[in-house]
C-alpha cells in the first residue's frame, strides 16, 4: 500500500522561494524514508489537478485568473480548496501530514484529518515575527496570526522541526516533541564556482546583497561605511544590491547614496533566481546584517547565508540565528561585530587587507560548510529517528 505523506503549504511551490525549497527538501527526505509525498501549495495554478516538480507530485490551489480578488479569494478558500483535493482519495491511507502554513480553517482541517483517521502531524516552523517588522506593530493582522500560531494552535497534537535553536526551545518548554533542522537544500545541485576559476582574480573585491530588505535587513550602515574609505580604497569596492532599486533604497532608509559612491554601489532591482545564484556564485562575499536581539531574526535562519555557502560564497554579517554555530571569521566568513557603521567600516577595512589566495581559501571552506551542514541528505536519519519516535 502506498504510505502518502501530504505536505500542505500556503507557499508559492514550486517557484524556488526559499520556503519552496525548503518544502522540496523535506519531500526528498520524506521519499528516501520511503513515502510519497505531495504537495497541496499555492504555486503557478495546476487548475486544482496533480502536477509533478522534480519528482514530487504536487497540485496548487491558486485559481488560474491572475487578478487580484482571485487571488484574494484564493488565499481566503485555501483550507475550503484543501479539504476538497484532498477528499477526492482514500484519507485513511495517508501516514502523516507536514502543515507548513496555509491560514487556520487548513490547520483546523488537518487536526480533525488526524483525529479521525490517527494520521501523524508535523510543524515545520521557520519564523516568529517582531512587532517592529509591521507599521501596525503587534496590531497587524500578520503579526497576530504568527504569534497565535507559535504560542496556541501548534500544539502537542504536532512533532515540530524548527529552523534555529530559539524556536527548538520554545517548543519544547510547552512539552511538545521538537528536532531542529536549519535551512536545507540541495548544496550537491548549486553551481559551486572553483576558488581557482579565473573569474576570482579580478583586483576588484565584489560584495553582494540579494534580497528584499523590508524591515528586516539592514543596508545603511554598510553604505555609509564605503563612504568612510579612502577614493583609492572605494575604488577596489563593488558592492551589488540585487533585488532593490535605488528608489526603493530611498524609501526604506530616507536617501539615496551621494554621488561619489556610484562607482561602488550598483542598484540591479530584482533578478530570477538562478541570475541572483550567478551572481552570488561571481562576487567574494555576500553581505547580511541583522539586529541579532530581534525576535524574528532570533527565531529565523537567513536562507540568503546558506545559499551563500553553498556556491562557495563567504558571508560578511554579524551573527544572528544560529550562524555563530557555523561561521567562523576569517575562515569562512568575515565577521561584523555589531550592526554598526563603523563595525561594517572595520570589516571592510580587514576584506582589502586580504590576499587572493586568502579569499581563495575562504572559498573552498565556505563550500565544504555547507556541504557538511546544509545538505538535506544530512538530515534524513535523523528525521527517520525523529519519526519513529511517534
Amino acid at each position: 500500500m502506498e504510505k502518502k505523506f501530504v505536505i500542505v503549504t500556503g507557499d508559492k511551490y514550486p517557484d524556488e522561494n526559499a520556503g519552496a525549497i525548503r518544502i522540496q527538501s523535506f519531500a526528498k527526505i520524506i521519499t528516501e524514508l520511503g513515502f510519497s509525498p505531495c504537495v497541496i501549495g499555492m504555486g503557478r495554478s495546476t487548475s486544482f489537478q496533480w502536477s509533478e516538480y522534480d519528482g514530487i507530485s504536487y497540485c496548487s490551489l491558486r485559481y488560474d485568473r491572475k487578478n487580484r480578488v482571485s487571488r484574494i479569494f484564493g488565499r481566503a478558500l485555501f483550507g475550503h480548496n484543501l479539504k476538497k483535493v484532498l477528499n477526492r482519495s482514500k484519507l485513511s491511507d495517508i501516514s502523516g501530514i507536514l502543515y507548513v502554513s496555509g491560514g487556520i480553517f487548513a490547520l483546523r482541517y488537518v487536526k480533525r484529518l488526524s483525529r479521525r483517521y490517527a494520521i501523524p502531524l508535523y510543524f515545520d516552523s521557520v519564523e516568529w515575527y517582531s512587532p517592529s517588522e509591521f507599521k501596525m506593530r503587534k496590531m497587524s493582522p500578520a503579526y497576530v496570526a504568527n504569534n497565535r500560531l507559535n504560542t496556541h494552535s501548534v500544539d502537542r497534537k504536532f512533532r515540530v522541526f524548527a529552523i534555529s535553536a530559539f524556536l527548538e526551545e520554545h517548543f519544547r518548554s510547552r512539552g511538545i516533541p521538537t528536532i531542529r533542522i536549519p535551512v536545507i537544500m540541495d548544496v550537491q545541485k548549486m553551481p559551486f564556482r572553483e576558488a581557482n576559476d579565473e573569474s576570482t582574480e579580478s583586483e576588484k573585491i565584489r560584495m553582494i546583497y540579494a534580497g528584499s530588505p523590508g524591515r528586516k535587513d539592514r543596508l545603511c550602515e554598510m553604505v555609509e561605511a564605503i563612504g568612510l574609505l579612502s577614493p583609492e580604497e572605494r575604488r577596489r569596492i563593488e558592492f551589488h544590491i540585487v533585488g532593490l532599486t535605488s528608489e526603493g533604497y530611498a524609501k526604506i532608509y530616507g536617501e539615496v547614496p551621494p554621488s561619489e559612491l556610484a562607482e561602488s554601489i550598483v542598484f540591479e532591482g530584482r533578478k530570477p533566481r538562478h541570475e541572483v545564484i550567478r551572481q552570488v556564485a561571481d562576487s567574494d562575499f555576500a553581505f547580511l546584517l541583522r539586529p541579532p536581539e530581534e525576535r524574528y531574526a532570533k527565531a529565523g535562519f537567513p536562507t540568503k547565508a546558506v545559499e551563500s555557502l553553498s556556491v562557495g560564497t563567504p558571508m560578511l554579517c554579524n551573527f544572528s540565528s544560529d550562524l555563530s554555530a557555523y561561521l567562523k571569521g576569517g575562515e569562512n566568513s568575515v565577521i561584523i561585530g555589531n550592526c554598526t557603521t563603523d563595525a561594517c567600516y572595520r570589516a571592510l577595512k580587514q576584506i582589502l587587507g586580504m590576499s587572493r589566495e586568502q579569499m581563495n581559501r575562504m572559498r573552498a571552506e565556505a563550500r565544504r560548510t555547507a556541504e557538511e551542514n546544509f545538505d538535506w541528505r544530512k538530515y534524513t536519519s535523523a528525521v527517520e529517528k525523529f519519526m519513529l519516535k511517534m
